[in-house]
């Protein structure tokens, strides 16, 4: 592949015309027409601007295929941005439906420590997706900075027409957990279940409303992301912006699953005192969350 197919390549890609890429170059347009065209050469000095401006090593922009590479990385994109989200939102369903779990098991009379065990597996697997789903996106983001526009203006209007109705939906279905728990107050107990097991019981019906609510927000909010194309190709810069709101994101969720998570055993149970573990082990996951998506500004 030759230089001047390259740059018109690059040019296109950005959506800049010829007499753009001259003003940033403080060339003619004259100029520009020669370069893809291959009648002429830049300087190294401008070789080394268009690599800066295009995020492109010098030997890619002179020799590699950029035409068929961004292609490739155009036809993985969807595929990896589906997988993403689905990661992500699998990793926080994970953890309220260990919620779901724990309940279950109080409902049975199953010990708290089992309870507290069977929670943390479920902690642990969601972690160990974050971190993978994590660096995977990463490592895509540095393997492909650039994505040209794969979807066309009408499969975008029909997600942002789906998206309100997934979130209304999902908000109504949290609202519909909080109606069904204050509702239970006027539920008779049955005599073959105890008070710690009743609650139990009705705390895990509400957190089943709970979690599929807040997996298909997350869900939808990272395919909605997935369309912003422009957002993405922000290069460098766009890396960094994605790491560290990625962390930023997760660690805001983990954070608000603990406060939920210490008010509903202390109201139901009365464990103030013990419940307080769960901040420190939300604490411990955000530090992950960082060392994972470390801030590049430090």
């Amino acid at each position: 592949m030759s230089f001047g197919t390259n740059l018109q390549f690059l040019r296109k890609k950005k959506e800049m015309t010829q007499e753009e890429l001259a003003e940033k170059m403080e060339v003619s347009r004259q100029t520009v027409s020669k370069w893809e065209s291959d009648g002429a050469f830049p300087e190294t000095e401008k070789t080394i601007a268009l690599c800066e401006l295009f995020d492109c090593t010098m030997d890619a922009l002179l020799r590699d295929d950029l035409v068929r590479e961004y292609t490739e990385a155009d036809a993985s994109y969807d595929t990896h941005m589906n997988r993403f989200s689905l990661a992500v939102a699998g990793g926080v369903g994970l953890i309220l439906f260990g919620l779901v779990i724990m309940f279950m098991m109080g409902a049975l009379g199953i010990h708290e420590i089992f309870m507290t065990i069977a929670f943390l597996f479920f902690v642990a697997i969601a972690v160990f997706i974050f971190i993978f789903a994590g660096i995977t996106h990463s490592d895509f983001v540095k393997e492909h900075p650039y994505i040209g526009k794969i979807y066309d203006r009408a499969e975008i209007k029909r997600y942002n027409r789906l998206f309100p109705i997934l979130l209304g939906a999902s908000v109504m279905g949290i609202l519909f957990g909080v109606i069904f728990l204050i509702a239970s107050e006027g539920i008779a107990m049955p005599e073959s279940f105890t008070e710690d097991r009743w609650d139990s019981l009705l705390t895990m019906i509400f957190f089943i409303f709970i979690t599929i609510s807040v997996t298909v927000i997350v869900w939808a909010g990272l395919q909605k992301s997935k369309y912003d194309i422009d957002d993405y190709n922000k290069t460098a810069d766009n890396e960094q912006h994605e790491e560290n709101s990625l962390s930023g994101k997760i660690g805001g969720v983990i954070m608000l699953l603990a406060t939920v998570i210490y008010l509903i055993i202390g109201f139901v149970w009365n464990l103030w005192h013990p419940g307080w573990i769960v901040f420190l082990i939300g604490g411990i996951l955000c530090g992950i969350m960082e060392i994972v998506f470390p801030d590049k500004k430090k």
